[in-house]
C-alpha cells in the first residue's frame, strides 16, 4: 500500500503563492469593479492552500457569484501576513483567513470588516484540525509540549493561540513551547527530520499524517475553546466596504450560497479537490471537511479576542464588534 506521501505527490508543488480558479479577465488587480455597467464585476479574492478554502471554488464553479455579476479570480497565498495586507491595499477585493489576523489588523489601525463567517472546527470528535507527533514520540498530550518544537504555518494565528491555550488548561506552562513557522507542506518533512517535534496540521495534510502512522496529541481547537470556533472569515478593507457596497452585498450573498452548498453536500466540495489542490481523487474522497456557515459565531470571537489578549497576540483585547461590518 502506498503511503499517503507517495499519493499525495506532488500535492507541495500545488501549494505555492499561484492565482487558482475562474480568470478575473483583467491584468489590473485593483480592477474590482471591472466590466461594463451591463457586465460582469471583475474581482480577486485571496484564499489559503487549504481543503476548506475550496468552498469558494464551488460557488465559482456552480455559479452563485456570476448570477450576482461577479467573474471570481482565486488567488493563494500562505497566510494572513500575506493576504491581508493585499486586501488593504486594494490589489485583493476580499480575502478567506483566520480571524486572527484580522483582529491583529484592528489592533494596529489597519480597519478591516468581517463580510462573512466561513468555516468553523468541529465541536467534537475527529476534528479537521490537530498537533501531531511522530509515532514514536513520548509527547501524549498537550501537557507535554512544553519545552518542545512545534511547527505552525504562521505565528501569532491560530496554530499558537489555539495550543498555548490547550496547553495552559492542560496544566503546562504554554510560555515554555516553542513555536517555528513551517508551512502545512513542509511541516511533515520537518517532523520525520526531528527538526521540530510535532506540527499543527489542518487538511489535508492532517489525514495525511494520520495515514502515515502519526498520531493526535492534542485537538487544540477543541481544547481552546469548546463547540467549535470560526477557522476562516471572509474580509475586506474597511474602505472597499464604503465605496462597494452593493459588490459587497452581492459577494455575501453569492459566498453565503456556496457555503451552504457545500455544508449540505460536502462531495460537491471535495470534487474539486483534485483541480483545486493538485489532490489525488482517493485522498480527496476521504478527508473530513470543516462545518461552513456564512453566520458568524459573535461568542467565539469574542473568546478568541480573550485568548488573543491572554496569550500576547496581541498588546490590548481586540474590539470584536470594530470588524464587523454591520456594527
Amino acid at each position: 500500500m502506498k503511503s499517503a506521501r507517495t499519493i499525495l505527490g506532488g500535492l507541495a508543488l500545488a501549494l505555492t503563492l499561484a492565482a487558482c480558479g475562474s480568470s478575473a479577465g483583467t491584468d489590473d488587480p485593483t480592477a474590482a469593479e471591472g466590466g461594463s455597467a451591463d457586465g460582469p464585476r471583475s474581482i480577486k479574492v485571496g484564499v489559503l492552500p487549504i481543503a476548506a478554502s475550496a468552498a469558494i471554488d464551488v460557488g465559482v464553479e456552480q455559479g452563485f457569484f456570476a448570477d450576482h455579476g461577479l467573474d471570481v479570480e482565486l488567488v493563494t497565498g500562505q497566510g494572513g501576513g500575506a493576504t491581508l495586507p493585499a486586501v488593504s491595499t486594494g490589489e485583493l477585493a476580499f480575502a478567506v483567513g483566520n480571524p486572527i489576523s484580522v483582529l491583529i489588523a484592528e489592533t494596529q489601525g489597519l480597519e478591516m470588516k468581517v463580510v462573512s463567517g466561513y468555516s468553523e472546527s468541529l465541536g467534537e470528535g475527529h476534528d479537521t484540525t490537530a498537533i501531531v507527533v511522530p509515532e514514536g514520540s513520548d509527547i501524549r498530550s498537550a501537557a507535554d509540549l512544553p519545552g518542545k518544537k512545534v511547527a505552525v504555518n504562521t505565528l501569532k494565528a491560530g496554530g499558537d493561540m489555539n495550543g498555548k491555550e490547550a496547553v495552559l488548561k492542560a496544566g503546562g506552562d504554554p510560555e515554555a513551547v516553542e513555536f517555528i513557522e513551517v508551512p502545512f507542506q513542509d511541516s511533515l518533512p520537518q517532523l520525520d527530520s526531528g527538526n521540530v517535534d510535532a506540527a499543527w496540521l489542518v487538511e489535508p495534510f492532517l489525514s495525511m499524517a494520520l495515514t502515515d502512522g502519526h498520531r493526535v496529541v492534542s485537538y487544540l481547537y477543541q481544547e481552546a475553546i469548546p463547540g467549535g470556533q470560526p477557522t476562516m472569515i471572509a474580509y475586506t478593507s474597511a474602505r472597499y466596504a464604503a465605496e462597494n457596497p452593493e459588490i459587497v452585498a452581492d459577494f455575501q450573498a453569492a459566498l453565503t450560497q456556496s457555503l451552504d452548498h457545500v455544508q449540505a453536500d460536502p462531495d460537491a466540495l471535495r470534487a474539486v479537490l483534485p483541480e483545486f489542490m493538485g489532490m489525488p481523487e482517493e485522498v480527496a474522497s476521504m478527508i473530513p471537511l470543516d462545518r461552513f456557515e456564512a453566520e458568524l459565531n459573535r461568542d467565539a470571537m469574542e473568546a478568541i479576542a480573550e485568548l488573543m489578549a491572554r496569550h500576547g497576540l496581541s498588546d490590548e483585547r481586540p474590539d470584536v464588534a470594530a470588524v464587523l461590518l454591520d456594527d
